[in-house]
């Protein structure tokens, strides 16, 4: 029984973590080269849009940053 409930709760746990995973969207090229030319020793880079916007969510030198970029890497 133990090992059904312990199943159970590891599968919803999986669902959950699934469900809420940041979707990567497409980001152009042209926004990718200025983030690596910007930040090159970025790490846990994830990126979000909002309407014609790149952001980039990431840790450098051990500290969390965020830059925005538009659709032409400015």
């Amino acid at each position: 029984m133990r090992i059904l409930l312990f199943c159970a709760a590891l599968m919803t746990f999986l669902a959950a973590q699934t469900s809420f995973a940041n979707i990567q969207t497409d980001i152009p090229e042209v926004v990718l080269t200025t983030f690596q030319s910007l930040y090159p020793d970025a790490t846990d880079v994830s990126w979000d849009t909002y309407e014609d916007e790149y952001i980039a969510s990431f840790e450098n030198d051990g500290m969390f940053s965020e830059a925005t970029f538009s659709a032409k890497g400015k």
